[in-house]
């Protein structure tokens, strides 16, 4: 996949980086994205100590104070984490989205890339917020691909509204700790 942008996107503290997102504009206007997934197969042998202690956690927890995560650290966050400056193996999907909404799956395939640029959200709203000017913050490159992404965020948002889509926002809350306790709770912001 080394002929896409591709970007991870989570928050500021995340350390198990294991989606990301590349969008591009076709030339008849649709958009063509690409949506990869960290491939833990690569990494873990079917039926080992680890893949039955996966099995039993099933997914990865999230106390307030950090992550339990289902693999051992040194897989989750390091060698099946998506960080920029190494190439990963990762199930990928490409789908279309059409001007009018309508979305059509591509293909499922394995796939090795680097991503281009480790982001949080904070930083995309950012951008979304200055209209994706270009920073010195970021590539041309990757703040053109994250405003077809928020192009074809448009479109699919306009038909899930017209098509009266429920959409449940439920505040998140974020434990703060100081030396082991909690000190503050906060409302995570969206």
């Amino acid at each position: 996949l080394d002929d896409w942008i591709i970007v991870t996107i989570d928050d500021e503290d995340a350390k198990d980086l294991d989606d990301a997102i590349s969008v591009r504009m076709l030339e008849n206007g649709d958009y063509e994205v690409l949506i990869a997934i960290a491939d833990v197969a690569e990494y873990v042998t079917t039926g080992s100590a680890i893949d039955r202690m996966a099995l039993k956690r099933s997914t990865s927890i999230y106390p307030s104070d950090g992550v339990i995560p289902m693999l051992p650290e040194a897989l989750s966050h390091g060698v099946c984490s998506l960080h920029p400056g190494s190439k990963k193996a990762v199930i990928a999907l490409i789908c279309t989205i059409q001007q009018n909404g309508q979305t059509r799956m591509n293909e499922v395939f394995e796939a090795t890339f680097e991503s281009q640029a480790r982001l949080s959200y904070r930083e995309v709203q950012a951008m979304i917020d200055c209209q994706f000017a270009h920073t010195e913050n970021q590539s041309a490159e990757v703040i053109d691909m994250l405003s077809f992404a928020y192009d074809a965020y448009t479109i699919l948002k306009k038909t899930a509204d017209e098509r009266w889509k429920l959409q449940f926002w439920v505040d998140e809350y974020k434990v703060k700790f100081s030396h082991e306790k909690p000190v503050e709770i906060i409302t995570r912001e969206r």
